[in-house]
């Protein structure tokens, strides 16, 4: 109970100020040099607690790890070793980062950022508004070149699992990471401002189930015609992510897939996944075709399951069939990705069709509701 209270506050306080999230940027790095420039805004520059300058837009600030502190210069001045540097601006401030040891691309960055030191690395937090962080994971995740009802449908799904993980990184004091492991999120580089129109325009909508939990919002790729249900690809049963037919994503470019096998690379996976065909070369190679999704392949009474297939294999998805050539296997394959929830390019041809964000994900996510976080039913306690 005391942890679902603690959530309930946290995604309370969310709303109540403005929905500010702390993102753990370059987590995954040992950092220890960058550069940074404000891209726009006023900051002021706060040094082990205490304010030290004000930097305008277009100031350049050099940021070195020198033992347990970190050295801050620009080009004109030394401002000496500090323990923490925070750069707090207003909601229009950006500032752009360049990772120069490690050295990695130059991100935007919206609002604010901490740097402190710890484990021999500079550790980075980026403080953002919610909404402007999933403008930044919404252009990683569909790309610059779509509809805004699409834009629209991401930023829900991206929302309500942001909101759902909001403790994954309690422990390390931010909430989520920039990596796959939360959500991809690059910055913000506005390259359709689309996004970010739609990003405000869905402000505090999420999915919930009957119970008015937030859902699971899964979504991959392509689904090649026909999604899964969640109990088939990860064995927990969800009611609302359940298979559907999909035709809008057919003829998309993740729709089908080829890939050759050899035929020894093939018996020798089957000798280690099926007793039988270890001692019965006979049963080594078989035709397969699976026209609707099936969970296995059996061959002499074993049987194998397609996801671990995928895995093994490498392969694009589990929707596949085989077809024997005289030296190899042929997989024929169908759409890309695990399959579960939200087909991202079947979900994108509705959205091109003029269908609105609400269809898009009623047709995907079964028996859920789209509300405003003021209304989840814990906000009542």
């Amino acid at each position: 109970m005391k942890s679902i209270l603690t959530a309930a506050c946290l995604l309370i306080s969310l709303v109540a100020n403005s929905a500010t999230v702390t993102i753990g940027v370059f987590n995954e790095l040992k950092v220890s040099a960058l550069v940074l420039s404000v891209e726009s805004g006023k900051y002021s520059v706060f040094m082990d607690g205490v304010k030290r300058m004000s930097a305008d837009e277009n100031a350049v600030y050099q940021l070195v790890l020198e033992n347990d502190s970190i050295r801050i210069k620009t080009m004109d001045k030394n401002y000496g070793k500090f323990k923490r540097i925070e750069f707090n601006g207003n909601d229009t401030g950006a500032l752009k980062l360049k990772c120069i040891n490690p050295s990695k691309p130059a991100k935007r960055y919206d609002n604010d950022f901490l740097f402190f030191v710890e484990a021999n690395q500079i550790k980075l937090r980026n403080k953002v508004d919610l909404e402007k962080y999933l403008a930044g994971v919404v252009e990683v995740e569909a790309g610059p070149s779509l509809t805004p009802e699409y834009y629209k449908v991401q930023a829900i799904i991206c929302r309500t699992y942001a909101l759902s993980n909001m403790r994954r990184h309690e422990t390390e004091n931010f909430n989520l990471c920039d990596n796959v492991h939360c959500q991809a999120y690059k910055g913000f580089n506005n390259l359709n401002p689309a996004i970010e129109t739609a990003a405000f325009a869905t402000k505090n909508l999420v999915l919930v189930d009957s119970k008015s939990e937030l859902i699971t919002t899964a979504f991959h790729s392509n689904c090649g015609g026909e999604t899964c249900n969640s109990e088939d690809v990860w064995g927990m049963p969800r009611p609302y992510l359940r298979s559907v037919q999909d035709t809008f994503c057919l003829r998309q470019r993740n729709a089908k897939w080829t890939k050759k096998v050899a035929k020894q690379e093939w018996n020798s996976y089957l000798a280690q996944n099926c007793k039988p065909c270890a001692t019965d070369t006979s049963a080594l190679c078989c035709d397969f075709n699976q026209e609707h999704r099936s969970l296995f392949i059996e061959i002499d009474s074993t049987k194998i399951l397609l996801k671990n297939i995928r895995n093994d294999l490498k392969l694009k998805s589990a929707f596949f069939s085989i077809q024997l050539q005289p030296d190899s296997l042929l997989f024929v394959g169908k759409g890309y990705g695990h399959g579960v929830g939200l087909c991202q390019e079947g979900a994108i041809q509705m959205a091109k069709q003029g269908l609105s964000y609400s269809r898009i994900l009623h047709f995907y996510y079964k028996d859920v509701d789209i509300i405003n976080l003021s209304r989840l039913h814990f906000f009542k306690e």
